[in-house]
């Protein structure tokens, strides 16, 4: 699959509090090199170059609380068996 991966924590909360965006897992098993996996690719890296620019539009509320389950994730990573290709789902997850 095609995914939108960010490293980047402010860019993966805004794509887990954006409609439209889906939030796939992460690659990697290093909390210090994980990637966040999101598609459809086009409009993610869209909203991220929007976020970017600084013209990104998002409910503040949901953005902390986006920041927040981002940075959950990464810490749950080392409690986390992976697959055999690196990837963690996290496909169950609520938003």
């Amino acid at each position: 699959m095609d995914y939108f991966k960010t490293r980047d924590l402010p860019t993966a909360a805004l794509q887990l509090a954006s409609d439209g965006i889906e939030f796939h897992g992460i690659e990697g098993s290093n909390p210090r090199n994980l990637y966040f996996l999101f598609t459809p690719r086009k409009k993610a890296e869209e909203l991220a170059l929007s976020f970017l620019a600084g013209k990104a539009k998002v409910n503040a509320r949901l953005y902390a609380d986006s920041f927040r389950r981002a940075k959950d994730i990464i810490f749950e990573t080392e409690r986390r068996q992976t697959t055999s290709t690196g990837l963690v789902s996290y496909a169950n997850s609520s938003r």
